[in-house]
């Protein structure tokens, strides 16, 4: 046994070496990849319908198709040349629909500035009004509620949220379906840092979804909290509505 054990160490360490680092699946931490925690952890959610808000060119949505195959998925993204890759990028995946408007606290049509840097694009006012290379452009804008109307959804059981600061509006425009516990499971993109004027203060978030009665549970991609991009640091992280949440008494795992 203790052979075994010494060559397992071995084989892990030349791994870790090498640039990899191998563990099993159902020992892999929380707070690793979001796809895996909701499939582990949250038993009670079975996602069917997920939006990908700030979709950009479909990285997203992809991953959420390889990860739930079956389920729905809609992803909008504003700009029309963003757009056009989004739906190439996933005209042979079944189940996604594109939409081309932006998601706000109020429908709406707005002038916007962007750049070829496609990830950083925001409806923030003012975000690239000194960029020389801004290109102005009016986007139209929905609510996730009136959508929801429209296209006759009851549930949501992921809503994903990467607008580069314009987080919480979104979410503002999703208060129906907040209301009536219609939102399992919450992703977006935040900052803890309060010169980041780009991203979403995280307390901003977490204040308005804890009245929701939804709980942070985890963040991802915490690589920039490490290092200092130009627009200051960021993740991603994951709020479930708190009656999905298993109960244990165990203390630990």
């Amino acid at each position: 046994m203790a052979k075994n054990h010494g060559m397992k160490d071995k084989v892990k360490n030349y791994l870790m070496k090498s640039g990899w680092y191998v563990r099993r699946a159902k020992y892999v931490p929380a707070g690793i990849d979001w796809s895996h925690d909701l499939q582990r952890w949250i038993p009670k959610l079975k996602p069917n319908i997920l939006f990908d808000i700030g979709a950009n060119v479909g990285q997203t949505c992809t991953e959420m198709h390889l990860n739930f195959p079956n389920a729905v998925i809609h992803s909008f993204e504003p700009i029309k040349e963003t757009f056009v890759s989004l739906v190439n990028n996933t005209s042979s995946l079944p189940n996604i629909s594109c939409h081309n408007c932006a998601m706000g606290s109020k429908s709406g049509n707005k002038s916007i500035k962007y750049t070829p840097h496609s990830v950083i694009n925001s409806l923030k006012t003012g975000v690239h009004s000194k960029d020389p290379d801004a290109i102005e452009a009016r986007i139209n804008i929905k609510t996730v509620d009136e959508f929801c109307e429209d296209y006759g959804i009851d549930k949501i059981d992921l809503l994903k949220t990467d607008t580069e600061g314009y987080d919480l509006e979104v979410l503002k425009g999703s208060s129906t379906m907040l209301k009536a516990n219609k939102i399992s499971a919450v992703l977006s993109e935040i900052t803890f840092d309060e010169k980041n004027t780009l991203q979403t203060q995280f307390g901003e978030l977490n204040d308005y979804l804890s009245s929701f009665d939804f709980l942070v549970c985890c963040f991802y991609d915490t690589r920039t909290l490490m290092v200092l991009p130009k627009f200051g640091s960021f993740c991603n992280a994951l709020w479930i509505k708190r009656d999905l949440l298993p109960l244990t008494h165990l203390v630990s795992y």
